[in-house]
């Protein structure tokens, strides 16, 4: 999902796709670092509609626990580093989407 805010609504979006992709599973396991956004009462609430899946908190400073934290990082040096588009937001941002849709049907690495 690509947009300029994220926030609780994104949130909820976020986890209504992934019970929707993974619709079969009895059990969807999501890693979520202490961001407020994550633990807000909307949130929590959209989530009990799904009781399948399941919140993982990560510890409240672990980026090496958090998966995400790695992917931005391979983004920062692959994508975003030493970048000549600050002109062109839309070609950036075409290149960033472009690496994240590798990831879309998951990955090991």
């Amino acid at each position: 999902m690509d947009g300029s805010i994220v926030g609780r609504h994104k949130s909820i979006e976020m986890y209504a796709h992934h019970n929707q992709v993974y619709a079969e599973a009895q059990h969807i396991y999501v890693a979520q670092d202490n961001w407020s956004v994550h633990k807000h009462a909307d949130v929590l609430e959209a989530l009990a509609e799904w009781p399948h899946i399941e919140p993982v908190w990560l510890p409240t400073y672990a980026p090496r626990l958090n998966p995400f934290e790695k992917l931005w990082r391979w983004l920062r040096q692959d994508v975003l580093k030493m970048h000549r588009l600050a002109d062109d937001w839309q070609t950036l941002r075409r290149r960033v989407n472009m690496f994240l849709d590798q990831f879309a049907a998951g990955s090991q690495e």
